[in-house]
């Protein structure tokens, strides 16, 4: 062993060792970070009081870098305190004083899907959003607070309307003038008589109600809702809203099917 790589070896590194470098970091479905990183050390996510400890092992398409999964969403969930919804978590290698951030070696921004037509990813109960960022060349995961909401988790057409199946067990939806009870989960939409013309949000408890990940299996390809029963004054319709809102759209008879809100 040369006097160098003895030197190393007390100090707890090796000839080997490069600085660890990420090649891609995306989150992609608003609930895991997804890695490659090139270099040796352990890798972990920390800040604000807290650490995550990533599992990167060779990554079997390019034995160059090692890659991970990492369920962020779920170990903030656990982790981070109650109340606290924003949260910085720097991606590092090493262990102890020699713990150095992580770089950012890649070809493009790794921000996110980075097409405008689809809203960026949130968590599975809506109330966060991860981001992937670089501040001064290093990678950073940003845990941000959204707009609260009700998740619709399915629509079932019946014979008196449509039945709105949702991931909160009560309360009361709202429509413009009309309520309707939230039972077991469950909201029935019947006829829907002298709503405003235009575009009504529906709300549960002054929240509002949001499409979930898997409630159509292409959202934003144009999808035909269930219908809602035929009411005097023009037809009214289910929408999906651009932001991901379920919305009533009252049309007079003349207006045509008219463009998604």
């Amino acid at each position: 062993m040369s006097r160098v790589g003895g030197l190393l070896s007390r100090l707890g590194g090796s000839e080997a060792d490069q600085p660890c470098e990420a090649v891609f970091a995306r989150v992609l479905d608003g609930e895991h970070l997804w890695l490659a990183v090139r270099g040796d050390g352990v890798l972990r996510l920390r800040g604000d009081g807290l650490a995550i400890d990533v599992d990167a092992g060779p990554d079997p398409r390019d034995p160059s870098v090692r890659s991970a999964v990492v369920p962020v969403a779920a170990a903030l969930a656990r982790l981070a305190p109650a109340g606290r919804d924003d949260v910085v978590l720097a991606l590092v290698a090493g262990e102890g004083r020699a713990e150095t951030p992580v770089t950012w070696a890649g070809d493009e921004s790794p921000s996110g899907p980075g097409d405008a037509a689809v809203p960026e990813p949130r968590t599975r109960d809506r109330r966060h959003q991860l981001s992937v960022e670089v501040v001064d060349g290093a990678v950073q995961v940003r845990r941000t607070a959204r707009q609260r909401g009700v998740g619709v988790l399915g629509l079932t057409a019946l014979d008196e309307g449509v039945a709105l199946h949702l991931d909160r067990a009560d309360g009361v939806l709202r429509v413009g003038p009309h309520t309707v009870g939230v039972v077991d989960g469950t909201a029935v939409l019947g006829a829907l008589p002298d709503l405003p013309a235009g575009t009504t949000r529906l709300e549960v408890d002054g929240v509002p109600l949001l499409r979930t990940a898997h409630v159509v299996a292409r959202p934003n390809a144009a999808v035909l809702l269930p219908p809602l029963p035929d009411v005097p004054g023009g037809a009214v319709e289910l929408r999906w809203q651009r932001e991901g809102r379920l919305a009533v759209h009252r049309r007079a008879a003349d207006d045509g099917a008219g463009a998604a809100s």
